[in-house]
């Protein structure tokens, strides 16, 4: 998945490089928001009202993975 671009409306790509990372990198809150997120496969403007406390975390841990869209996308919505 390295060098992935356009990835930041991927549910599928999001659970995958999520199930990558260590489980204790996450907190509860962000596990329950994560769990939701895929289940629901809740849209951009559901997370920003669900979600406003634990995503930028979550997606500061992506992007220190190497998938920063995320976070960019976030910083522009929020």
């Amino acid at each position: 998945l390295r060098g992935a671009e356009g990835y930041v409306n991927s549910h599928e790509v999001f659970q995958e490089i999520v199930r990558r990372q260590s489980v204790s990198v996450f907190s509860e809150a962000e596990w329950s928001a994560i769990a939701q997120i895929t289940i629901h496969r809740l849209c951009w403007d559901s997370i920003k009202k669900r979600f406003p406390a634990v995503m930028f975390h979550i997606f500061e841990i992506l992007a220190l993975a190497g998938f920063d869209e995320w976070l960019e996308y976030w910083s522009k919505i929020k």
